[in-house]
């Protein structure tokens, strides 16, 4: 929502409280989502201090469903880093260990940022089949923004395959038509600020007129 303030103190007040009573769980938990409140502001650094630290928690705990969290947390700073070749196996396997454990969300995250990786690898083919699979899956799980991420690179995809400019628009115009929805949201409109989502909605307006 944008609200990066407010949310990190609460973030950084739940590790304090987690270390001090030493459940692992909460720490891991809670040092994944102070490395995404980084993440949306574009801090990448600073997000990956905090995704580290709490692989390194949840190894300790020997917990599959946080390591899972923690390697996928990872894994898409390597495709923000232009570090897709590195990437795509590493979340190949992610996506059956989320699936594994029942992180069905997890999953379609996972499988938007391998689609993602794919299409800067040049593999439109490979991303297609996965992004079928991913929209299919987040419209049932109603996650709006794993689908707007979607329909974003379906239109990269087809654009790449020399689609005509009325079926590329399309689905970038669906890409903004969610994101705008989100943004209409009770306290949502700090969405556009997030780094993952501002560019990305800029160009998707760009390509879907």
């Amino acid at each position: 929502m944008g609200r990066w303030n407010e949310g990190q103190t609460s973030l950084e007040e739940a590790v304090r409280q987690a270390s001090e009573v030493k459940n692992d769980q909460v720490l891991s938990q809670a040092l994944d989502y102070l490395g995404d409140s980084y993440f949306y502001r574009g801090d990448y650094a600073a997000a990956k201090q905090q995704y580290e630290r709490a692989l390194q928690v949840a190894t300790k705990a020997k917990n599959p469903e946080l390591l899972t969290f923690s390697k996928f947390n990872l894994a898409k700073l390597d495709v923000v880093h232009n570090r897709s070749a590195s990437a795509i196996p590493v979340l190949k396997k992610l996506i059956e260990e989320s699936e594994t454990v029942g992180l069905k969300t997890l999953s379609v995250q996972a499988s938007v940022y391998l689609a993602q990786a794919l299409v800067v690898m040049n593999k439109p083919a490979e991303a297609q089949k996965v992004l079928d699979r991913a929209l299919d899956r987040a419209e049932k799980l109603n996650l709006l923004i794993p689908q707007a991420r979607a329909h974003y690179l379906m239109g990269e995809v087809l654009q790449k395959a020399g689609q005509p400019p009325n079926v590329y628009a399309a689905q970038y115009h669906k890409a903004v038509k969610i994101l705008e929805g989100i943004s209409k949201e009770p306290g949502n409109t700090g969405v556009f600020a997030r780094a993952d989502l501002k560019d990305l909605y800029h160009n998707a307006v760009h390509w879907s007129q």
